[in-house]
């Protein structure tokens, strides 16, 4: 779906780690099917290093238990608000990976369960280990979390949205929160 306005800028938002939970998330379902399971703190993007059952982690969450996982899990406070405000001044453009089918059916869902789609112009959901990439989609800024998706766009159109995981990048605008985003791009747009 597409639906082209006429504002100044077009804004790519990511959705695990900048607007869903999916570490808390992931962590909540599987303790509750492994609860004498530790798991390995901080959050990394190689989840077979922090949770026991090892490889197995990413047929968990992203086949077994998808729908808890990723379609019940917890949006960051004010997702909703801020992605309201962003589409007040730009077109914005969800764009996320995910693996498998499931899990993109269920991101899906989850954009609509948190009220995130009505404030976008379109979503494109890329296959983890496909060919199209995020970069490959027309944007003058990507807002995400996760460094190797960032490292392929030039570093005046990159928000780093602050993670623990994320931590060490030294690569575009580093913001901390919904509101200095806000504040970065609106300053932007006089540019």
């Amino acid at each position: 779906m597409w639906r082209r306005s006429i504002k100044k800028m077009i804004v790519g938002v990511d959705v695990d780690g900048v607007l869903r939970d999916f570490y808390g998330s992931l962590e909540r379902t599987y303790l509750k099917y492994y609860h004498d399971h530790i798991i390995k703190d901080p959050p990394s993007f190689q989840l077979h290093e922090l949770y026991p059952i090892g490889y197995k982690i990413y047929d968990f969450a992203f086949e077994e238990h998808a729908g808890e996982v990723l379609g019940f899990a917890d949006a960051y406070r004010n997702a909703e608000g801020f992605m309201r405000m962003l589409h007040k001044f730009a077109d914005i453009v969800i764009i996320t990976s995910q693996p498998t089918k499931r899990a993109k059916v269920f991101t899906f869902a989850w954009l609509q369960r948190a009220d995130i789609l009505q404030h976008v112009d379109s979503v494109v959901i890329v296959q983890t280990n496909g060919l199209l990439k995020k970069h490959h989609i027309g944007v003058n800024y990507i807002i995400d979390d996760y460094p190797p998706n960032l490292m392929d766009f030039p570093q005046s159109k990159v928000i780093v949205f602050d993670q623990v995981w994320n931590k060490g990048l030294e690569w575009g605008k580093r913001c901390y929160s919904y509101d200095e985003i806000l504040k970065y791009l609106q300053g932007r747009m006089t540019k």
